[in-house]
């Protein structure tokens, strides 16, 4: 048995189940991409996790993380220490242990070639990080784990710093944990890091904003990112649940589409541009920075100036160029089955996907009218595109041809209209969701013409996929994969976000 650190990253497939049977069962379906598996064994009696290291096909991380923040063991150090020598008795690669926890000794003892020793929750910064690297290095252990804790995506700069001053000793793994350090999971073996860890299962994580082992895999690719592969980056405030990232991923070039969700736009400005830390060189943009970006735009296409809106960017040394797909997009699916000029259309919000949609189809003919909560903020915007505005609560009893449901309601299952009749011909929706959202269900069995949100992802995200990486992908393949990276999520229970 070899404990020697290789030289190629790897994928470790993390696994944490209340049983030994569940635990089996994730053990048989991990990918043969991973290169070690992690159990968990918070949950699991030394018995257990004997059984489990011994019917296990590849090396096996056996990891009792306890208590809360961290792990979900709650019995004594004595019952944590057992399970940690079942597993070293029954043949398990490494054991983990916090180099801050009871058995650090363990990393200088006679098994300290088969001990991970690792480090939890420290401040994401230079100095913080510099410093645990230097008490940790000492250490004989056989490989290191430091995550710190990102409170700013600003802040993984000090990951890919501490990885890049370490790897002459090749036995670093480092990651940032919560939401600002879900990036650094996705480039940590690209800077350096020894492994990069993800879910065994969709819906199974065992640490806040982990990925699954499919998504390491298929999506991002983590272990085939270099220098010349181009990223984009997903800017939005609620990502992590797109399938954009899976649809670009099928495009057929070398290129990754990153999310990276954020709560104000500027927290996104240190991770931008050409620099080796990141090399994000485009942009996907969402909910709600489609409008803040067009303004800070050198150059804008026609569609994306009229809307005052976009949804793609690309950051050149002559600026950010800006272009809208959205509208476009929507266009096209609209004009396969419906006459526009004339049409009385009524878009349900006034925000920029709204309004550049409503601008399309006001040159097209189309008679819009923009039914919003704020009708003074929204009038100016609205008489630009050359709409009409109302009331929010006026919307059940508007009579239209085509309805446009442009705001954020569907995405935890709310009927727009409140269960008020469908009398028109056809509806948009642009929210997204396995099976459909109420109001497209509705529609369906209405009659009316319905496209639904994934009809219009895919056929923006082609469009944009043009204009991200000069590809041409085929949107059959895009449908497909969005279908199944949500059907995935559907099955297994929605993930933790990361």
């Amino acid at each position: 048995m070899s404990h020697e650190v290789v030289d190629a990253p790897l994928i470790v497939a993390s696994i944490l189940e209340s049983n030994l049977e569940d635990t089996l069962v994730s053990l048989r379906g991990v990918r043969i991409e991973c290169g070690l598996v992690e159990i968990r064994a918070d949950r699991l009696d030394a018995v257990s996790v004997r059984q489990a290291v011994r019917a296990a096909a590849r090396p096996i991380i056996v990891t009792v993380r306890g208590p809360l923040p961290q792990g979900r063991f709650d019995g004594t150090i004595d019952e944590r220490r057992l399970r940690l020598d079942a597993a070293l008795e029954a043949g398990a690669e490494f054991i983990d242990v916090e180099y801050d926890g009871p058995f650090r000794e363990l990393a200088r003892g006679p098994h300290a070639r088969r001990v991970i020793l690792s480090h939890h929750g420290a401040p994401c910064e230079d100095a913080a990080l510099g410093a645990l690297w230097r008490e940790m290095a000492d250490s004989p252990a056989a490989r290191l784990k430091i995550v710190p804790h990102a409170q700013r995506p600003a802040e993984l700069r000090a990951v890919h710093d501490l990885l890049v001053k370490t790897r002459h000793d090749r036995r670093l793994c480092c990651f940032a944990s919560g939401r600002a350090g879900a990036l650094s999971r996705l480039l940590a073996p690209a800077w350096g890091s020894w492994a990069t860890y993800g879910a065994a299962r969709p819906g199974r994580p065992t640490a806040p904003g982990q990925f699954t082992v499919d998504d390491l895999v298929d999506v991002y690719r983590v272990l085939r990112i270099g220098n010349r592969t181009r990223r984009s980056a997903l800017l939005g405030s609620s990502v992590f649940g797109s399938p954009s990232p899976a649809m670009h991923a099928v495009a057929g070039a070398d290129s990754v589409l990153f999310p990276v969700e954020i709560d104000e736009l500027a927290e996104a400005d240190p991770i931008l541009g050409a620099g080796p830390e990141f090399r994000i060189s485009a942009l996907a943009v969402t909910r709600p920075f489609k409008e803040e970006v067009a303004r800070r735009c050198a150059s804008l296409d026609p569609m994306a100036e009229r809307a005052g809106a976009v949804n793609t960017v690309r950051c050149t040394s002559r600026g950010w160029e800006g272009s809208n797909t959205d509208a476009p997009a929507a266009i096209e699916l609209l004009a396969r089955d419906l006459v526009l000029a004339g049409s009385r259309v009524a878009i349900l919000g006034g925000g920029g996907t709204a309004r550049a949609i409503g601008s399309a189809l006001i040159v097209r003919g189309a008679q819009v009218t923009l039914f919003v909560r704020q009708v003074r903020s929204a009038a100016a915007a609205a008489a630009a595109i050359g709409a009409t505005v109302r009331p929010w609560a006026e919307r059940r009893s508007a009579e239209w041809d085509l309805l446009v449901q442009a705001t954020p309601l569907g995405t935890r299952g709310e009927d727009a209209l409140e269960g008020a009749p469908l009398t028109g011909r056809a509806l948009l929706d642009v929210v997204y969701a396995a099976g459909g959202t109420p109001l497209t269900r509705r529609a369906k069995i209405a009659g009316l013409i319905v496209i639904d949100g994934i009809d219009l992802l895919v056929e923006q995200g082609r469009r944009q996929i043009e204009i991200l990486i000069d590809a041409s992908p085929d949107r059959f393949a895009m449908r497909a994969a969005a279908d199944a990276w949500l059907a995935a999520r559907t099955q297994q229970g929605t993930p933790e976000t990361p």
